[in-house]
């Protein structure tokens, strides 16, 4: 078994690991809460402008492969990107509108949940940015998505951040 397959192996036993975790702190908790219907309906439009960016990347990346006819991205690459295009645009959006957590959840435990993502994703960059293979021929290869996830992470984190230090002031506000 290659370096590369133990490490595949050794990230979805982590991921099990910390869903695990999350379960077991939910369960703890007693029920997650539920959002009430004001956050329903945030998490709604959230959901139709993110599936709209992801519209939106999807479109832009297919016009950019025609024009220098050739792909700029490895298969399955512009996907995932796609992808995180969508998450933040949820996130981003349903955090500044308070419709992220419910009520019971408490944003610390994803602030280091979060933190450890992007840990652990920069540490596996680095080794991607050592190794080399980044790119290859011109085209993005899966070795840049640990730079793209931890930046993800990052900008989720960053309007979590935001939004904690903003709600003391506009609870004051009221």
């Amino acid at each position: 078994m290659s370096a590369y397959n133990i490490g595949i192996l050794v990230g979805i036993a982590v991921a099990l690991g910390i869903f695990a975790v999350i379960a077991a702190i939910n369960k703890k908790r007693g029920k997650p809460g539920e959002f009430d219907e004001r956050q329903e309906l945030i998490r709604g439009k959230a959901y139709q402008h993110a599936f709209f960016a992801v519209m939106i990347f999807s479109a832009l990346y297919g016009i950019a492969v025609v024009m220098v006819e050739r792909p700029l991205m490895a298969d399955g690459v512009s996907a995932l990107i796609a992808m995180f295009v969508g998450i933040v645009a949820f996130a981003v959006e349903s955090i500044a509108r308070d419709a992220f957590f419910t009520a019971k959840n408490r944003p610390k435990s994803y602030i280091i949940l979060y933190a450890a993502v992007i840990f652990s994703q920069i540490v596996n960059a680095v080794g991607n940015i050592r190794e080399g293979g980044l790119i290859q021929d011109g085209v993005l290869t899966m070795r840049v998505l640990p730079i793209i996830c931890a930046a993800v992470f990052a900008i989720v984190l960053l309007a979590i951040i935001v939004k904690a230090v903003q709600k003391p002031k506009e609870d004051d506000d009221e």
